[in-house]
């Protein structure tokens, strides 16, 4: 019995990930928490979404789904998937495996995790973790060690009886798998089934009627980089009739031959009907109608699969079954014949199913595409277009301009790109993005000078160049030996590819010998030899030995060991190469391919652990960085290196690291190339000395895989793409990049800011769409002012403010006052706005953009004072010259002083007829003389009709316009001159002159009002001893706000 205090488990993931306090300091005292004001943003998308592995729908409302995803977390809906929310995602593991509700209380939620279907891509766990409050907070309740969960079961009469079906680790033996038992909620586990340390359990079903009947299936497999098996003789179905204290192996017609993955389930309506299915030699689809007594083979050919493994029962119909495979299969003859049940607008890999207990028409299924409903039983289906689950392998950049594109290839949903940002004013979208091209997607990467042509990957090296604009497309892959000259290529699963930072028709592209192309692709020249150690995977164990060719699933899924898996070519130097293979080599050339040297051995490096990835520095001729991935290995530490003479001597630099994240990308700054970033299977980590000591970057960011990372060469942009979650990017590291050991000890300091762009919002037209229309958001539109606080400055008064390149000042951004840490504020690029009094958002006026030019940014923290220049540009799809900006600048800035003018007088006016108003009214009923009273009258006439002047007359809604009032021309002048970059037209300059006229006027008329004719009147009503109805008369606008006559 292991005994596992919930509130006390050791994990390395949760302390070093999630708790800033256990990081230690760096060298400077900088800690992670100094940098919590550099959010990352999510860019997405959902339109891939990504693989699903169950799911969980509340008993009585149906509405409320919970999806487990393979490296997303949970989501959760509560209203049946109009929108979707991640309650999961921030843990030490997002991978999910199980998702069960207590049957006693439904806001009770348990998870495995660490996915259960035994992919390449699969990521493993943490053990099983529980929600009291329907996903709001969490606890962990043990088993950090299983890895893999692939079922969990709460007794339908006692919630504290929860079982456990661990399968273990993938990647090797392990001996925390098998099926466990807690009967005090979680406090202590017992293991009740486990054959070995290679075999684990992936399923327990449980009888409806009778929960001391169990079944549970044991699973024999292992996946390590170079093969995989998927079966053997430990596998099997296995019976307990005690609740799990005893049991025996399943026969009778079920096969005790060696099999693979198994699913097993009951018949709701009928519990003694029972359907199995599993994978082998006599495997297929079994039923058994005496709760498993005994079983028939019912058909040989539907077999459940190392990924994929479940079967369900229609909970209504005992004779109709679903196996949910590629792909969902349906029979209706109790399991002797099968049919598809999908169309091609659902995705073909499918995981798990849930069908409606009480409306079997009704179903969800969950697959590589993420959720989908029927309610026809499964004659048409619709797809939840708002689960952002991508499942990137790679991500790249191009340098399109204001808003350059992510590319990046993806679990079993192709290839994509989408912008980093947009000019419609709700963000990112999934219409926003473009699919590539299909399979399982990998590199994608578009062309440096010309963004129409891209380069995209499936899996084996299937490369594609496509043209964007004309969506033709060209595969380009290099041939195998078709007459035996060589023998064949080994391709990974992702085979890198790289165009040359010097020529953009040159091409790197490797397999187990790279190649080279310089004309795009069409023409390839081998450049090297075998780069690998050449081993083959069926000289190399599995559980332990070489396994004979008939076993089971052997070699399933994966690519012919000993090849290359990352390139990198100096930004520096043409011809300096590195490469990087799956069985542990790096490799330089020096001479673009003529000879190379191979490094075999690396400090703190298991001998051939895979390259992760390879990287030259980018401001230091000789530097090579490289970071190791040893998960396949069972090995889930970090392992990063460099080498500083060309690769000839390495050392390793992983310092600090969390011990528990194996490392999966790196890169360095290209302009500070001592500032490495690192994604691990958990999250992003900075290095500001080479490798010295690391700090996690997590503000705002999901728990993910980060598979791919890099620095946008020109907006200094730190772009990930994470397994599980799309895009993530976080916008403008310049102070990162400036973030010295004497700035973070220093007293304050001013990042320099990034050019910024004049972006208008536009209107996109899916304002009507729903909830379920998803977006990401924009990056801060305007120009990113990012600041650094020393502890020596807390406490002292912050100011930020933006001078012209006269030094005039143009905006002051209010701050907090000064706190240790970084610090973010952003310029809008536009004046300060007109006042208004709308009460919606929308309504009000905008300020209008500053002049494109050379601008200051100034921050003055206490007594110190910090200056940085700052470019503002025009949006570049929009051309206007220097005169008319001039021409738009000046009638922009006459408009908003005439929007000012009527706004304030609107103020003075207003309260001159509310106390004319009211005066008259007091004079009525105390019977003034009629003298009075008439001079009363005339005021408040006077009033109105000034009100008019500004107001107009009051109408009904959705009249036709026609004479503008002052104060609605002056608004309605000002927003569409400020809405179109573009010189005033003769109607706008005709009608901004008439209406500097007409305010002119005003003021002329209300100062004689409020100056004159209000006074005498109030003098006069004093003296007839009536009191004003106020305790001051209305005043004149204060300030300059009428333009003085020319």
């Amino acid at each position: 019995m292991t005994t596992l205090a919930r509130l006390t488990w050791r994990m390395a993931t949760a302390a070093l990930l999630l708790a800033s306090a256990s990081w230690a300091a760096s060298p400077d005292g900088l800690v992670a928490d100094d940098l919590a004001a550099l959010q990352w943003r999510e860019v997405g998308t959902a339109m891939s979404s990504g693989r699903v592995a169950r799911l969980a729908v509340h008993p009585t409302d149906p509405r409320i789904i919970y999806a487990a995803t393979a490296s997303s977390g949970l989501w959760k809906t509560v209203n049946g998937g109009t929108t979707w929310a991640p309650i999961f995602e921030h843990q030490s593991s997002v991978s999910m495996g199980a998702v069960t509700l207590d049957p006693n209380d439904p806001e009770t939620i348990w998870v495995g995790t660490g996915e259960q279907n035994n992919v390449r891509s699969s990521q493993y766990g943490d053990g099983v973790y529980r929600s009291r409050d329907g996903g709001a907070t969490w606890e962990h309740m043990g088993l950090k060690d299983s890895r893999h969960v692939g079922r969990i079961l709460v007794h339908p009469k006692d919630s504290s009886t929860v079982y456990v079906a661990a399968l273990g680790s993938l990647w090797g033996p392990s001996e925390d798998r098998g099926l466990y038992r807690t009967r005090d909620g979680g406090k202590s586990w017992t293991r009740l089934l486990r054959p070995s340390q290679f075999t684990g359990v992936v399923e327990v079903a449980m009888h409806p009627r009778n929960p001391d009947i169990l079944y549970a299936a044991t699973f024999q497999r292992e996946r390590r980089q170079w093969s995989m098996i998927g079966g053997g003789p430990e596998g099997g179905l296995w019976r307990s009739t005690d609740g799990g204290d005893s049991w025996t192996r399943v026969g009778n017609g079920f096969p005790t031959s060696p099999v693979g993955r198994i699913g097993v389930t009951f018949c709701a309506s009928n519990p003694d009907m029972m359907y199995a299915t599993a994978v082998g030699p006599d495997g297929g689809t079994f039923r058994s109608t005496d709760a498993g007594q005994t079983w028939e083979r019912r058909n040989e050919k539907v077999q459940s699969h190392w990924y994929y493994g479940e079967i369900f029962c229609d909970p209504q119909n005992p004779e109709r079954v679903y196996v949910p495979v590629t792909p969902l299969l349906r029979s209706d003859d109790g399991g002797k014949s099968f049919n598809n049940i999908l169309d091609r607008q659902v995705h073909g890999d499918n995981h798990t199913l849930w069908i409606n207990p009480k409306d079997s028409d009704h179903l969800i299924v969950g697959n590589d595409g993420g959720v989908y409903v029927s309610r026809d039983a499964g004659q048409h289906w619709h797809w939840q277009s708002n689960l952002p689950l991508m499942q990137l392998y790679t991500v790249a950049v191009d340098m399109q301009q204001p808003f350059y594109h992510v590319y990046g290839g993806t679990q079993d949903n192709g290839s994509w790109s989408g912008p980093i940002g947009t000019r419609f004013d709700d963000g990112i979208a999934n219409e926003d993005w473009t699919f590539l091209s299909g399979g399982d997607g990998f590199y994608a990467v578009a062309d440096p000078t010309d963004p129409d042509i891209i380069y995209s990957q499936s899996q084996y090296g299937g490369l594609v160049r496509t043209n964007r604009s004309s969506r033709a497309q060209k595969s380009i892959q290099p041939w195998q030996p078709q007459k035996g000259e060589q023998p064949p290529f080994r391709w990974n699963w992702s085979a890198p590819f790289v165009i040359s930072p010097h020529d953009p028709r040159t091409l790197y592209f490797g397999a187990n010998v790279i190649f080279r192309s310089r004309d795009r692709g069409d023409n390839w020249e081998q450049i090297s030899p075998d780069l690998t150690r050449q081993r083959s995977r069926d000289t190399l164990p599995l559980q332990g030995r070489i396994q004979p060719a008939g076993a089971i699933d052997l070699h399933a899924s994966t690519a012919l060991y000993g090849n290359t898996h990352s390139i990198s070519v100096s930004p520096l130097r043409a011809g300096l190469l590195a490469a990087g293979t799956d069985d542990g080599l790096i490799q330089v050339s020096r001479d673009d391919g003529k000879s190379w040297q191979k490094s075999a051995r690396f400090p703190g490096v298991p001998d051939m652990m895979r390259v992760g990835m390879v990287a030259w520095s980018p401001t230091r001729e000789g530097t090579l960085y490289a970071v190791f991935d040893g998960h396949q290995d069972s090995d889930f530490r970090p392992h990063v290196v460099r080498s500083d003479d060309h690769g000839q001597s390495w050392r390793n630099i992983t310092a600090d690291l969390p011990a528990f994240g194996p490392t999966k990308s790196i890169a360095a700054h290209p302009k500070n190339g001592e500032l490495l970033f690192v994604g691990t299977d958990f999250g992003v980590y900075m290095s500001r000395d080479g490798g010295g000591h690391w700090l996690p970057l997590r503000a705002g960011l999901p728990t993910n895989s980060v598979q791919g990372l890099v620095v946008h060469p020109r907006e200094n942009d730190l772009v990930i793409g994470t397994h599980g979650r799309g895009v993530w990017v976080l916008d403008q590291i310049n102070l990162l990049e400036t973030l010295t050991p004497g700035v973070v000890n220093g007293h304050s300091h001013l990042a320099p800011p990034r050019r910024a762009y004049q972006i208008r919002d536009v209107e996109r037209g899916r304002d009507n769409t729903g909830d379920s229309y998803f977006t990401t958001k924009n990056p801060p539109r305007g120009a990113i002012i990012d600041y650094w606080i020393g502890a020596a400055a807390a406490g002292q008064p912050v100011r930020v403010e933006v001078l012209d390149a006269d030094g005039v000042l143009v905006r002051r951004l209010d701050q907090p006052a000064a706190a240790r840490g970084a610090r973010r504020a952003t310029w809008d690029l536009r004046h300060e706005a007109p006042p208004s009094d709308a009460s919606q958002s929308w309504r009000k006026p905008k300020g209008r953009f500053v002049p494109p030019g050379r601008y200051q940014v100034k921050l003055t923290v206490g007594d110190k004072t910090h200056m940085q220049p700052l470019a503002v540009s025009l949006d570049p799809a929009i051309t206007l010259s220097g005169a008319d900006s001039a021409v738009l600048e000046e009638t922009l800035a006459l408009q908003a002083r005439l929007v000012a003018a009527t706004h304030h007088a609107g103020k003075t006016v207003g309260a001159s007829v509310e106390q004319a108003t009211a005066l008259l009214k007091a004079l009525t009923e105390r019977k003034a003389s009629r003298a009075l009273i008439g001079q009363a009258q005339a005021a408040l006439a006077e009033a109105e009709r000034l009100n008019v002047v500004l107001n107009g007359k009051a109408e009904g809604l959705a009249q036709q316009e026609t004479v503008l009032p002052l104060a609605a021309l002056a608004l309605r002048l000002y927003t569409t001159t400020e809405a179109y970059p573009a010189a005033p037209d003769s109607a706008q300059r005709r009608l901004t002159a008439g209406a500097q006229d007409d305010v002119r006027q005003l003021y002329r008329d209300l100062a004689r009002l409020v100056g004159d004719g209000l006074p005498r009147l109030k003098a006069a009503t004093d003296a007839a001893g009536v009191a004003w109805p106020a305790a001051a008369l209305p005043q004149m606008p204060a300030g300059d706000f009428v333009p003085a006559q020319p």
